[in-house]
């Protein structure tokens, strides 16, 4: 399904991607691992923690674990205890993302980038370490000029990369696939692509399901 919401031009000279459900289809995995950390608190807690996960792709795991425990089990949470459970969802996590497939088109997308000189970067809210470790063992480095992830927030992350990179703003994209992404790029005034977007209530701006409908 392409949105009837246009962009003035597709081709531009950075392309800035998301990772998870952007790059790779890696939205449900990460959302059962949500499901395994919080099973031990009930169904109807691990299902609000899954649905909050769904709806806001853009946010990190560090804050999502801050948020569940205040907001889902009125429990304090200390740094140690964020360490923990990141580390044990990124041990859940990393091998099935490693094996699981591409959105439709995206390694076509970064093969004509590679060929045409548009920079790519990533803009993720997974860990920074763990975000170039996926992308290395994918064989995948060689697409990017910058992978940035978290602690920063995309925002603070697309203002990076667009001075590292000096490009003009309206000669830049930002794919993603949540409303915090494309607000991010909206902060940051430019141009955004929902890619795999899990809802279409309000087209402000073009979505595609997939990088093969962007493309054509």
């Amino acid at each position: 399904m392409k949105s009837t919401t246009k962009l003035k031009s597709k081709v531009k000279d950075l392309y800035i991607f998301d990772f998870d459900g952007v790059l790779v289809d890696s939205v449900e995995i990460k959302a059962k691992a949500f499901n395994e950390l919080y099973s031990p608190y009930g169904s109807e807690i691990a299902e609000k923690i899954v649905f909050h996960h769904i709806q806001n792709g853009g946010m990190s795991r560090y804050d999502k674990f801050k948020y569940y425990h205040k907001e889902f089990l009125n429990l304090p949470i200390k740094p140690d205890t964020i360490n923990f459970l990141s580390n044990k969802f990124s041990s859940i996590v990393i091998e099935k993302i490693l094996k699981c497939d591409e959105i439709e088109g995206a390694l076509d997308c970064l093969s004509f980038c590679l060929r045409h000189g548009i920079t790519c970067a990533v803009n993720s809210a997974t860990p920074q370490d763990e975000l170039n470790y996926i992308i290395l063992e994918k064989g995948w480095k060689k697409y990017f000029k910058y992978i940035y992830g978290s602690p920063n927030s995309k925002s603070d992350n697309l203002k990076k990369i667009i001075n590292n990179t000096k490009i003009e703003k309206n000669k830049v994209i930002f794919f993603g696939d949540s409303l915090s992404d494309f607000k991010a790029a909206d902060e940051n005034e430019i141009d955004f692509v929902g890619i795999n977007y899990f809802s279409r209530k309000e087209e402000i701006f073009p979505c595609f399901d997939n990088f093969i409908d962007f493309l054509t």
